[in-house]
């Protein structure tokens, strides 16, 4: 039977059965409790394969094989026996990492298969042919590679499949083939939208359970990662250092050095937006003072064009990192849901006072001379006409590098609602890669392998691909004067968005449309439009979108029961 069909036919399974077997599963778990982990695992495993046996042969789903996991089973558990993850408390130990050489005495000279997607900026594999004369991220890529496979011992195989925002359905099925040949996969690292699919329909393990390899409080994953990535207790996808992508794709503002600092009339420096950025006061105020009143009518013709100097150029869908940027939330994941369609609910963020305030201004000011919504807006800005951008600064090495700008520009966070709001928050572009553990293998050493080469690649990207990153964005260049302080205080901005990355679950699990249910909000600004009214009328279709999702991560929290 296939696992569609299994699916179908779950609904008509013996639930008495199942909870039987369940009790069972717990009654052995606590006599073994005590028992070497290596030993309790193999037990649980041949445990689960006979549920699962029996399961199928009622016609369950194949999801069923998660749900006879209760939480003391979970391979997360942490004991004193000699199979527990290596660790240290040495100077090897760095910011939380385990113990790279304990694992590679254990596991060195094994495989791991990583299912990956044919990014937009170069992510995953580089080899030594291939860096002789190449671009500074290929060998970056290759170097953070070597690292890892030298570190751990372990062998890196890259599976690239073609991903994006119309082939999720594709790598879904995909999987689903690979699971059922016999074929299954290692670590899974795609497309933001179809890693966040996947683990809505059990295809990602909890990386929590995992928490000996993966330290989510380590530096190199966003400070709000298990906040934002938290769903019913689990989290099941990271990003931040160990993707390329992300950190290009981080929208920021990118302002023209020269109009402002050769201008008296704007009120603000250089030097003034990088104080305000460390002082915690950069905020929506600042910026509409910034840039709300400026209009350079460059052909004279007495209407804004998008040959004017402007304010702010931007394109509407790169607008929704301001409402990010803000503090607010498209959904809201609730700790202790009344249902299963209540786990994940739209947010009272959404048609609030705040989104439509912030909607109304940002109005104002796209639609006054000041304002120029552009799909072009970099090629434009690159002219040096205009005081800013809202883009993402990957937008920098494409146009304001080219040989035909001479643009000094600087980078600052989005700003913050106001002073009260704790941190900056930043937005990246939806293509960005997430990583999880495949649920597949059902081995358990091979889901170790996993975690820690996400662990490992993310701790060695600090050191190799996030500052090449940053150096093929802010090069050493003749243009900027007092270039040293200059590339310091990018870097310092460049970090901070780094930091304070975002993952909205709405942004993944929503998609009416290719830029889903932030892009409404989004257009509403770029067009003052009367959020007000628009919500009112979207937002039952978006909370009824959000009940399949809900459900589907619910049943997934009963089956992966959360950490203690």
């Amino acid at each position: 039977m296939k696992k569609d069909e299994l699916r179908d036919a779950f609904d008509g399974i013996d639930e008495s059965i199942v909870e039987k077997f369940i009790r069972e599963d717990e009654r052995i778990i606590k006599h073994k409790k005590e028992s070497r982990r290596k030993r309790t695992l193999a037990i649980i495993r041949r445990t689960v394969a006979a549920c699962l046996c029996l399961c199928i042969a009622a016609g369950a789903g194949f999801i069923i094989r998660n749900s006879l996991l209760p939480s003391e089973t979970a391979p997360h558990e942490s004991t004193s026996s000699p199979d527990s993850a290596p660790t240290s408390s040495g100077a090897d130990n760095k910011e939380g990492l385990f113990d790279m050489s304990l694992f590679s005495e254990k596991y060195s000279g094994r495989s791991v298969n990583i299912l990956c997607w044919d990014s937009e900026h170069q992510e995953f594999e580089a080899t030594a042919n291939e860096i002789i004369g190449s671009n500074d991220i290929n060998e970056a890529i290759f170097e953070r590679n070597k690292k890892v496979s030298e570190a751990l011992g372990i062998k890196l195989a890259f599976n690239v499949q073609d991903d994006d925002s119309g082939k999720k359905a594709t790598i879904l099925a995909y999987v689903e083939r690979c699971e059922s040949s016999g074929e299954p996969l290692d670590v899974i690292a795609l497309y933001s939208r179809t890693s966040a699919l996947l683990a809505q329909k059990g295809h990602l393990l909890p990386l929590n359970y995992y928490h000996d390899y993966i330290n989510l409080s380590n530096p190199w994953y966003p400070e709000s990662i298990k906040k934002d990535t938290d769903i019913g207790g689990n989290t099941y996808y990271v990003t931040g250092d160990i993707s390329t992508n992300t950190l290009y794709l981080m929208v920021g503002f990118i302002f023209n050095k020269d109009l402002i600092d050769k201008n008296n009339d704007i009120g603000y420096t250089s030097d003034s937006l990088y104080t305000l950025v460390k002082e915690q006061k950069w905020t929506l105020e600042e910026m509409y003072k910034l840039v709300g009143s400026y209009w350079n009518d460059l052909d004279a013709n007495g209407k804004k064009t998008e040959a004017d100097g402007v304010g702010l150029r931007t394109y509407t869908y790169h607008l929704e990192s301001v409402y990010f940027g803000a503090g607010l939330s498209m959904v809201s994941i609730n700790s202790s849901p009344p249902s299963a369609d209540k786990l994940i609910t739209l947010s009272s963020d959404h048609s609030g006072s705040k989104a439509i305030e912030i909607a109304d201004a940002l109005g104002k000011i796209m639609t006054s001379n000041s304002g120029y919504n552009d799909s072009s807006a970099a090629v434009h800005f690159s002219l040096g006409n205009d005081i800013s951008m809202i883009l993402r600064i990957r937008d920098i090495e494409k146009f304001l590098l080219s040989e035909s700008s001479n643009l000094r520009y600087g980078l600052l966070p989005i700003p913050k609602y106001d002073t009260e709001q704790k941190n900056y928050i930043t937005t990246p572009g939806i293509p960005f890669t997430q990583w999880g553990i495949s649920s597949s293998s059902r081995d358990y050493d091979r889901e170790v392998i996993s975690a820690a080469i996400i662990e490992a690649m993310g701790y060695f990207a600090q050191s190799t691909t996030s500052p090449t990153v940053f150096d093929t964005l802010f090069p050493e260049t003749e243009i900027e004067e007092n270039n040293t302080q200059a590339r310091k205080n990018d870097l310092e901005s460049f970090n901070v968005m780094k930091r304070t990355i975002s993952l909205d679950v709405g942004r993944m699990l929503i998609f009416p449309s290719n830029f889903g249910l932030y892009n409404d909000w989004a257009t509403s600004a770029a067009k003052r439009q009367n959020w007000a009214a628009v919500s009112k009328s979207l937002d039952p279709l978006l909370s009824q979108s959000l009940k399949g999702p809900s459900e589907d991560f619910y049943g997934l929290s009963q089956s992966f029961k959360p950490t203690k």
